[in-house]
């Protein structure tokens, strides 16, 4: 008796355990990526939507990475306040209309050491439209700008590949740093993943 009893008391755990595994089977965001979504975002995210970030983006960055992040781009802003005025006469295409789309407010080449692709977001970048701006959004600006010159003349050294390599690291930071410039002069294997460039 008292071993079948024991048996019956092992058994019991095992059929708790999926039971408690299916409760929490979406992960729950911490304290610290709730503060990078209210940040990024505008709202603190349900389980749902932090899974779906995880699912487009792999992880949620860590506060060093945003701050490298936004230093990278305070940086990045600074070299192209003294840069564009002297560079933006040069070409005609920076002088032109700004391209817009139901997802982008503007893109445009801006003039600087290099070129760039400056890209804004026309809302903010909540969970179900990071879906479209990592997807829609960067079929849009392909289409729209892989053909001209400034990307054309480095596609046999990647500039596919590095553009869409920093166009969707700008995409995972979401609002927190706007407009995204990406340049499509930088190899893919010269891109850092949290810096975007």
């Amino acid at each position: 008796m008292f071993r079948k009893l024991s048996v019956t008391i092992a058994a019991v755990p095992l059929l708790l355990a999926p039971s408690l595994a299916f409760a929490t089977d979406k992960p729950l965001p911490t304290a610290q990526e709730q503060e990078f979504y209210r940040e990024a975002y505008g709202h603190s995210f349900s389980p749902q939507e932090h899974e779906e970030y995880l699912s487009i983006f792999g992880s949620v960055p860590t506060p060093e990475e945003v701050r490298q992040y936004v230093a990278s781009s305070e940086a990045e802003q600074a070299e192209l306040d003294r840069e564009s005025a002297s560079y933006a006469s040069l070409d005609g295409t920076t002088l032109q209309g700004y391209w817009s789309s139901d997802l982008f407010s503007y893109g445009r080449w801006i003039g600087r050491e290099v070129w760039a692709l400056s890209l804004m977001p026309s809302q903010t970048v909540i969970p179900a439209v990071s879906a479209k701006y990592s997807g829609e959004g960067w079929v849009q600006i392909y289409n729209r700008f892989n053909g001209d010159r400034h990307w054309s003349f480095y596609k046999s050294k990647g500039a596919d590949s590095s553009m869409r390599k920093q166009y969707l690291c700008h995409v995972r930071y979401g609002s927190i740093k706007v407009p995204w410039n990406i340049e499509p002069s930088k190899p893919p294997s010269a891109i850092n993943d949290v810096t975007c460039n």
